[in-house]
């Protein structure tokens, strides 16, 4: 993981208890952090400087966290975004992560876990699928995949695909 006085972290929520009190949990982890009470000012903040990872609220006045989202990833899609879902928002799981948000959360969360998925999210590539230094072999193969249709087959949980990589479910023996 990168030293946390290496990552910035950009909280936003119009609640400003529970972004004071994430403030607390990052600048005690060590952690820069920023915050902003709407989507409008964040984004600001995401334009003017470096910012590693942003953890928005949906729905809030004055620019929700959707719309931060959409533009965080237009401007640098690798930005991870880790948005928090009230039982009022309407934006389904799916269409969050369709989005390109890299975990959601339902009020209340547990702070531990938003802190674990936040170290995750900031790891390298190499960090967070665990890889080790190993010889690699080339090999090849060819796979074929056939689905009776995309959303069938990501609904299914049969495939899915994300900002590390791809994952499909086989129901019979990896190729030797």
């Amino acid at each position: 993981m990168k030293d946390p006085k290496d990552v910035t972290i950009l909280i936003v929520d119009d609640e400003t208890a529970l972004r004071k009190a994430l403030i607390f949990d990052f600048k005690r982890r060590g952690f820069q952090v920023l915050d902003a009470g709407n989507g409008k000012d964040a984004f600001e903040l995401v334009k003017s400087g470096k910012v590693d990872i942003v953890l928005t609220d949906v729905r809030m006045p004055g620019g929700d966290g959707v719309e931060l989202l959409d533009r965080v990833k237009e401007r640098n899609p690798t930005v991870p975004v880790v948005m928090f879902i009230t039982g009022f928002a309407d934006l389904a799981l799916e269409d969050a992560y369709d989005k390109g948000a890299d975990a959601v959360f339902a009020k209340p969360f547990d702070r531990k876990s938003l802190i674990g998925t936040v170290i995750n999210a900031v790891g390298s590539k190499e960090e967070i699928w665990g890889a080790k230094k190993v010889e690699r072999v080339n090999v090849d193969f060819k796979i074929e995949l056939q689905f009776s249709g995309l959303d069938h087959a990501v609904q299914g949980r049969v495939l899915n695909i994300g900002r590390g990589g791809i994952f499909v479910a086989l129901t019979e023996s990896f190729p030797r």
